[in-house]
């Protein structure tokens, strides 16, 4: 990941973080996670977060885990797709089959 990468992954959160009104020592906390850290993420100062961590911060911020491998560089846009698709619960799968069914129907 280019040091561009690191910026525009470090605004990515602090645009998540900000939508919650939380402050970074709030994220940290939430999260379980060094302030310091996000800090220096948010200003590009560092490489995207662990797996682990970024798994820590989609609990806490309003994005999946799969976005924010996506967004962190670890899988394609096309893998988050996919690993959402395969993560749905039951709700979720009802939806996606009867869009699917009205698709078939405009063919």
């Amino acid at each position: 990941m280019t040091e561009k990468d690191s910026a525009e992954f470090g605004q990515f959160i602090k645009k998540l973080r900000k939508q919650k009104g939380y402050s970074i020592r709030k994220l940290a906390a939430k999260a379980q996670i060094s302030a310091s850290h996000i800090s220096r993420a948010e200003r590009g100062e560092r490489p995207p977060f662990s797996p682990e961590i970024l798994k820590k911060l989609a609990g806490v911020l309003p994005v999946s885990y799969e976005e924010l491998l996506y967004r962190a560089g670890y899988i394609s846009k096309d893998s988050a797709l996919l690993l959402k698709i395969i993560n749905l619960n039951k709700e979720e799968v009802e939806v996606l089959k009867k869009i699917v069914d009205k698709l078939k129907f405009l063919e």
